[in-house]
């Protein structure tokens, strides 16, 4: 057997084991790849969906208790749910209901409610009342039961719930935007030799996820056709470049190539007459150049280190900046809830805080409008002292309805205006060429203005005129959370006075009692001489004396005969309590200790602490004679009412006592004058 036919023969072999190797290998590791990147694609959108369920989730549950925190404060309940409705595609409807009472109080568009969430809301109720959020999956809709309460001062009182039926095809609309060709959502698993699927929860109800993934069948075939047809070809290419002239085309050259890469380590430019071993030659050529290459590219990447380290230093510079920002509107905002702050006090800090975060700005001022009239409330740089003194009317005062630059004002306006008040603020004023004017509203209504003035004719960007946008929102918020502290002292009081009118139904036998001491005690006091504002204490105190009745059952309260002694101990609780009620009221508190001791006796035998003489508040003993004297004059179910003479007859026996001895002599002498 000759060496070419050996070799002929042993090629071939070889030639058909190789490609047949590498056909299957490329088939397995293209079906291996292909069930890889399904089963990445299955997970990947797997996640994406519970992601955005979710997401989705909480977003609709802190919407739902935003709305629901404010609703009870809500002028039109109506409107507000109407609003929800149409501008919110998600939401079919949203009913407002009273589980206590087992009625609707509003809804919209229908109030037409299955018995079912009814039942749900029942077997729930208690975790309602303590501020619960539930969902319920009920036929086409997802049902959002977020409970809602009215607070009165700390005191959280429960409502109702507010029913929100969600489009559940709409929430699933939101899922299905992630999917692409040949992906389903479905509520059943439609099982193929060509599907997969993945089961997850959509709120308590299991759906399914589905990838058909037919198409990648139908590649996975071409392809391997392609490569079979691929591989025949290639076959009969090397059999043809093997076979012909196999020692002079094939050895030889590629024993000179060897040779001169073991004996020089530069570029061998002799071609190779094969395509595949010149290829190998060009392949070693381009190796040593990509090595020159790469080692210009390492000197060049040390350059540009160098040089990104200049930019890194640059930008950590800008992030603390940044930072520096961030901090002064954390801490603007942190003031906003601190009641004991003045306003003077919190506009300097935040003007100050405006001018060192936007360059180029030097000095600043801040109006407020009140009554038609603008006065400074604030300002940097300029003189305060002739600023605070300045009011400007209405109709001459140059203000902005949205952040603007302008230029050289103060010019502008000496050809413009010839008013006093504003050469004054000429003459207040540093010199200045550029600022920002930025507006402080309530309701889009202008209650005043920030200004940040620049000495020189600096540009301000877009960045800057964001930040100063930040503080005069903050302004906004500061000045309507200051209005809302002054209203809210004398709605506590209307709140009080309501309490006790509710206390009149609630107690039957003292209808009108807290009214008639206060009376009594406050005319008492006028009588004494004491001061306005510990007259004030007196009416305040007799008004809401036995609001802490409220926490003593009715059966007691309204017992037609004598207490025995176990309801004559939870009857004597009712202090304690109106003096925790009052006590945990700021504008209240003062009160509370009145309150609590309006049952204590003189001779210290009274309750609840058993306070003794002048221990016993002054204001609390001329409580206790208004209280005593008026429950004398009354008609209750176990005794009849004394007339005047008697109850003065009655006081004066219980002189040191009951009651303080002086104080005592004092209230006979204005019954006398009053009554006899």
């Amino acid at each position: 057997m000759t060496l070419k036919f050996w070799l002929k023969k042993i090629l071939k072999k070889t030639l058909i084991i190789l490609i047949s190797i590498l056909f299957l290998v490329s088939i397995i590791l293209v079906i291996f790849n292909i069930q890889n990147n399904l089963n990445k694609r299955i997970e990947l959108q797997y996640n994406k969906i519970n992601k955005t369920i979710d997401f989705q989730k909480k977003r609709i549950i802190n919407n739902i208790k935003l709305i629901s925190r404010t609703y009870s404060y809500s002028i039109d309940n109506k409107s507000v749910l109407k609003n929800m409705v149409e501008n919110n595609k998600s939401i079919d409807k949203v009913i407002d209901y009273k589980p206590t009472f087992d009625e609707i109080n509003e809804y919209y568009p229908d109030d037409n409610m299955d018995k079912k969430i009814k039942e749900y809301i029942k077997q729930n109720l208690k975790l309602l009342e303590e501020g619960k959020l539930k969902v319920f999956n009920f036929k086409n809709n997802i049902i959002f039961i977020a409970p809602y309460f009215y607070y009165l001062e700390n005191i959280e009182i429960f409502e109702g719930v507010l029913i929100y039926y969600m489009s559940k095809e709409y929430l699933l609309s939101e899922i299905k935007i992630g999917l692409v060709e040949n992906e389903y959502i479905k509520p059943y698993n439609k099982k193929s030799i060509f599907t997969l699927s993945k089961e997850f929860d959509f709120y308590s109800e299991k759906y399914y996820y589905i990838l058909d993934y037919s198409n990648d069948v139908y590649l996975l075939i071409m392809l391997t056709i392609i490569l079979m047809c691929l591989s025949f070809i290639l076959y009969e290419i090397l059999k043809i470049m093997f076979f012909k002239n196999l020692e002079n085309e094939v050895i030889k050259p590629i024993e000179e190539f060897s040779d001169y890469i073991k004996q020089s380590g530069n570029l061998y430019e002799k071609e190779i007459f094969i395509d595949e071993f010149d290829n190998l030659r060009k392949s070693y050529n381009n190796l040593l150049i990509e090595i020159e290459e790469q080692k210009n590219e390492i000197e060049a990447s040390y350059e540009e280190a160098t040089a990104a380290n200049e930019v890194l230093i640059e930008t950590t510079k800008q992030l603390e900046f940044s930072i520096s920002r961030f901090e002064g509107f954390i801490k603007l905002i942190g003031n906003l809830a601190l009641s004991n702050i003045s306003e003077k006090e919190f506009f300097n800090t935040l003007l100050k805080t405006a001018i060192n975060l936007i360059p180029g700005v030097d000095y600043g001022s801040i109006v407020i409008r009140e009554n038609g009239k603008w006065r400074f409330i604030s300002s940097y740089g300029h003189d305060y002292d002739i600023l605070k003194n300045i009011e400007i009317p209405d109709n001459i005062f140059v203000y902005v309805n949205k952040t603007q630059i302008i230029e050289n004002i103060l010019e502008e306006d000496k050809v413009a205006i010839q008013n006093e008040e504003i050469k004054k603020i000429f003459k207040a004023s540093k010199p200045f060429v550029k600022s920002i004017f930025s507006p402080l509203k309530i309701n889009d209504y202008v209650i005043g203005q920030i200004s940040l003035d620049a000495k020189k004719d600096v540009k301000f960007d877009d960045e800057a005129i964001k930040v100063l946008e930040t503080f005069t929102i903050i302004s906004s918020i500061f000045i309507r959370l200051r209005r809302i502290s002054k209203e809210e002292g004398q709605l506590h009081k209307n709140i009080i006075l309501v309490l006790v009118k509710a206390l009149e139904y609630y107690d039957k036998y003292t209808k009108g009692h807290s009214e008639r001491v206060a009376n009594i005690a406050t005319e008492f006091a006028e009588y004494l001489g004491i001061s306005h504002a510990e007259i004030k204490k007196v009416y305040w105190s007799g008004i809401t004396h036995d609001i802490g009745k409220f926490f003593i059952p009715q059966t007691i309260l309204n017992k037609p005969g004598k207490l025995n002694d176990e309801e004559y101990e939870i009857i004597k609780q009712h202090p304690i309590k109106s003096y925790e009620l009052l006590a945990s009221n700021p504008y209240l508190s003062e009160y509370s200790k009145i309150v609590k001791h309006h049952h204590e006796r003189w001779d210290g035998e009274g309750y609840p602490d058993g306070l003794k003489g002048e221990k016993i508040p002054y204001i609390s003993r001329i409580i206790m004679l208004a209280d005593s004297f008026d429950a004398m004059i009354t008609i209750r179910p176990y005794k009849k009412a004394l007339s005047i003479q008697d109850a003065i007859e009655d006081i004066k026996k219980n002189s040191g006592s009951q009651f303080d001895p002086e104080l005592a002599e004092k209230f006979i002498e204005y019954l006398r004058r009053k009554y006899l």
